[in-house]
């Protein structure tokens, strides 16, 4: 678990380590194709589902909190779940979904966001802006961060409980992914559009940047991508890289071409090339392996219908560059586009719209 420097002896000799530590053994196998780390992978693995997840034992990643529990059983989840993927034995899912459980015992679930006004630190904020819900602690216990500062704002496990409500249909997964994901914008600090890690700094913002920056870019990522696929029935879909250290178990993406329905294309982002006047509408952009054509993905954060205006300017790809055609891939049908055009999403739904280019 942990070793003091000086006498280089163990320190925590009655903790046992329940960690998916495993997975270093997965990463290996998946970069250098060797049987060997497979195989010891999944003896890892095996000891941790016996030892750990079926005995409802989990500790954390971080000795500052002598090992309270924390997201590493989220990690824990998704390690399992990359794990069946790679050999297919339903006994890794089985794990996974158990230790899925267990983890939403570590989300806020009260107080229930409402529409009411509440004062913080002389500002006006609605009770949504500021819940805690679908938050998760740092560290639990007595011994951790959660009774002193709060849920934290890093989210790493929305794309985790949406994949885990594609195995399951439990919507409980669903609907705290996307409680944690929406509604933050009081935590932002202004200055360098960061948000704060602990929930009780509110905008003061999460440190130096890129203080935890780029594990914010990771797991919206990871979240919106998992929503993608979800909400397109598997017709978008990107291959995910290894699970995030010590913050939990989000994914990263952009190491390789995905698929949008039958085009395989490359996630990109440009400032300026999709603006949405709709802040309830989330965009990714990806762009064809040919470089021939642009796709949007739309997706509608919240549980009611939206208009949103959006405007596509692809000079930002390329100077001269220009829009042949555009088609809407869920209909099949062509799709009128210019600087300014409506669209209509229906709740939680998403449009993916295909620009040829010329």
């Amino acid at each position: 678990m942990a070793y003091d420097r000086h006498t280089e002896q163990p320190i925590f000799t009655d903790i046992k380590d329940l960690r998916p530590t495993f997975y270093g053994l997965l990463v290996a196998h998946r970069i250098f194709k060797e049987q060997r780390y497979l195989d010891a992978a999944r003896k890892g693995a095996d000891w941790l589902i016996e030892k750990g997840v079926k005995q409802g034992h989990f500790i954390g990643v971080c000795g500052d909190a002598r090992y309270a529990p924390d997201f590493a059983t989220a990690q824990i989840a998704q390690a399992l779940l990359d794990l069946y993927e790679v050999t297919g034995d339903t006994k890794y899912k089985d794990a996974a979904l158990e230790a899925a459980r267990f983890y939403t015992t570590s989300i806020y679930t009260h107080p229930v966001a409402s529409e009411k006004i509440k004062t913080v630190k002389n500002v006006e904020r609605k009770d949504w802006e500021i819940t805690q819900s679908g938050l998760s602690f740092e560290h639990g216990g007595i011994m951790g961060s959660a009774q002193r500062h709060g849920p934290i704002q890093l989210a790493s496990h929305a794309g985790l409980f949406v994949r885990i409500y594609q195995l399951t249909d439990d919507s409980l997964f669903l609907a705290m992914a996307r409680s944690a994901a929406i509604g933050r914008d009081a935590f932002v600090d202004q200055a360098t559009h960061v948000a704060s890690y602990y929930w009780n700094a509110m905008s003061n913002g999460a440190g130096p940047y890129p203080h935890h920056a780029w594990w914010q870019i990771g797991w919206i990522t990871d979240y919106l991508l998992a929503e993608a696929e979800l909400r397109s029935n598997g017709e978008i879909d990107f291959p995910r890289g290894f699970v995030t250290p010590k913050v939990g178990p989000h994914q990263s993406y952009g190491f390789a071409p995905g698929k949008i329905y039958t085009d395989p294309a490359n996630l990109i982002i440009r400032d300026g090339l999709v603006v949405s006047d709709n802040p309830n509408i989330e965009t990714l952009t990806a762009l064809s392996v040919d470089h021939k054509s642009l796709f949007i993905i739309m997706m509608n954060d919240i549980g009611r219908k939206v208009t949103t205006t959006v405007g596509v300017d692809v000079t930002k790809l390329k100077t001269g560059l220009q829009i042949k055609d555009a088609t809407d891939l869920q209909t099949g049908t062509p799709a009128t586009l210019n600087q300014r055009t409506k669209f209509q999403l229906s709740p939680y739904g998403i449009t993916v719209l295909k620009l040829r280019l010329e």
